[in-house]
């Protein structure tokens, strides 16, 4: 087993747990906005339109889940029998990757705005009449 597959594996519950924290902020920030359009008897939100965009971020997340596993093991397995060369890790190689990833959010972003397909999958995100904290959440799969 690959030392990058060990970490993964050993850090996954920490990072479960950054990812609830992260969940868990959301919503009380989320229940925060909720309340103060309640006290200001602010008509503009629809419940309803909340609970979808809820509904949807969770399958999204599920079902984003079951294939990042998947294509996370399959791309290390296949990049480990092919790789040209090893990066050590370091905070140096985290720092590039997440820029690089970061860059590549960014262009993929771009480009669901600009290719008609990708549109297609990313209008979902845009589709809201209100803009609010649950609205974020909507996602493609």
């Amino acid at each position: 087993m690959s030392i990058l597959r060990e970490k993964f594996l050993e850090n996954e519950p920490q990072l479960v747990d950054v990812i609830i924290t992260l969940g868990t902020v959301f919503f009380f920030y989320a229940l925060l906005e909720l309340t103060f359009d309640w006290l200001y008897r602010r008509d503009q939100r629809e419940f309803k339109q909340s609970l979808v965009d809820i509904s949807v971020y969770v399958g999204h997340v599920l079902a984003g889940r079951l294939a990042t596993i998947v294509v996370f093991f399959a791309a290390l397995t296949w990049f480990e029998k092919f790789s040209i060369f090893k990066i050590e890790l370091s905070i140096f190689s985290w720092l590039a990757c997440f820029v690089a990833s970061d860059f590549i959010y960014y262009w993929a972003h771009r480009l669901d705005h600009k290719i008609r397909f990708l549109w297609a999958l990313h209008s979902v995100h845009h589709s809201s009449q209100e803009f609010n904290a649950t609205t974020a959440l909507r996602l493609g799969w």
